[in-house]
């Protein structure tokens, strides 16, 4: 064959109707400390780096898609946001000591839960999105790297809201005569 394309490489006058479109490329999500490891061994510090690396994932993720021209206000972004805030709240009550090792198991269980909503929010929100724009967000997520700085910065109000909580709550003890 000449310059025309070979027949594999041709794409079809009409295509299958029953054919669908391949899922996008998705980066897998970490929503365990290690699957090798039973719940029971996790400690704090392992719980701390799983949220760490989760709230980085879903920064990134964020930031990729407004990048790739996702409005910031659809309702898919929002309920990613709402999931994300159950992510730093954790992570602001172990940076705190908040959490007792007594907890690890259900923090454990509530982050697995809410790692793997993020996860299924994602799918979503690159599914529902025209080819184009699913590929730049996908080729934005692959580049974007959010440092501990933005984490930080991105804790600020969720600890300043656990740190009055917590302070209303200690008040309202020592008003009422209990002890810690």
């Amino acid at each position: 064959m000449t310059d025309a394309a070979k027949p594999e490489q041709q794409l079809p006058l009409f295509p299958d109707p029953t054919s669908t479109e391949a899922p996008p490329r998705i980066r897998p999500w970490r929503t365990t400390v290690d699957d090798r490891r039973p719940e029971s061994e996790v400690t704090l510090g392992d719980l701390e780096l799983l949220h760490t690396d989760l709230v980085r994932r879903d920064r990134e993720f964020l930031k990729a898609l407004s990048r790739a021209g996702v409005p910031p206000d659809s309702p898919a972004v929002q309920r990613f946001h709402e999931q994300e805030f159950l992510l730093l709240g954790n992570l602001a009550l172990l940076r705190q000591g908040a959490v007792e090792e007594i907890e690890v198991p259900e923090v454990t269980r509530i982050t697995r839960r809410t790692a793997e909503g993020l996860a299924e929010i994602r799918r979503e929100i690159l599914a529902g999105l025209d080819p184009v724009q699913r590929e730049r967000a996908l080729a934005a997520e692959a580049r974007v790297r959010i440092d501990d700085q933005e984490i930080d910065q991105a804790l600020l109000p969720v600890s300043r809201l656990l740190a009055e909580k917590r302070a209303e709550i200690a008040e309202g003890k020592q008003s009422r005569g209990e002890e810690e």
